[in-house]
């Protein structure tokens, strides 16, 4: 006789389609790029185990990101580097600086940089 346990172990899961973001790369062991996530992405994010989010144009992140980053414990790192829009507007170097700080530590996890 099976016991319950068993019989669920054989019952096969729906399998879950997963969607990576546009732009999507991995850059090294814990850092992908993209840009930004939407709702259809979010699981290809979680199987990533993703635990930091860089955003270097942090006035397009929309509040279902953000709270999506706050239910999941993601790390919401913001860095308004400027985007080059020659010949007026340059990057930030000493937000660039920062965020290249923030990524190259090692206490912030798997991190996903996106722009």
């Amino acid at each position: 006789m099976m016991k319950s346990e068993e019989t669920l172990s054989i019952i096969p899961s729906k399998p879950i389609k997963l969607y990576a973001p546009l732009a999507y790369n991995q850059i090294n062991q814990n850092l992908y790029r993209s840009s930004y996530p939407t709702p259809r992405n979010y699981s290809f994010i979680e199987k990533l185990q993703i635990k930091s989010f860089l955003c270097l144009v942090p006035n397009d992140i929309n509040q279902e990101l953000r709270n999506y980053c706050s239910e999941k414990s993601i790390v919401l790192y913001e860095f308004d580097v400027k985007m080059n829009q020659e010949p007026f507007v340059s990057m930030d170097s000493s937000e660039v600086r920062k965020a290249v700080q923030t990524m190259s530590g090692k206490a912030h996890g798997i991190i996903l940089l996106s722009a």
